[in-house]
């Protein structure tokens, strides 16, 4: 899923992520994602997301992105969120955690 083209001058890097890992998943099982939007500044957002499989939590995470401008010479500077991304976001931040990944209706 793309929020912006790769060569639009917005970007999202990554500035922290984080796992814990409850119970162990084999190769090829089948398993379950569920994430939200569980803080939202002007200038990033900080996602926590649950792995499931059979009922049982496998994982919780964390991570946060930044947003930035992307500069000519390939540096970035932080920037405020457009807000229409902000309000798109805003509809998965006050679920619990099990929810799926589909905005209410």
């Amino acid at each position: 899923m793309r929020i912006h083209s790769h060569d639009a001058p917005i970007g999202w890097p990554r500035v922290s992520a984080s796992c814990e890992y409850h119970r162990a998943l084999k190769f090829e099982q089948e398993f379950d994602i569920s994430v939200r939007v569980a803080e939202m500044s002007s200038r990033a957002i900080r996602y926590e997301g649950t792995i499931m499989r059979d009922g049982e939590k496998v994982a919780t995470a964390t991570w946060k992105i930044a947003c930035v401008h992307k500069l000519p010479d390939g540096t970035m500077k932080s920037r405020e969120i457009p807000a229409d991304v902000a309000e798109c976001l805003k509809r998965f931040g006050s679920r619990p955690p099990s929810s799926d990944l589909r905005p209410p209706l």
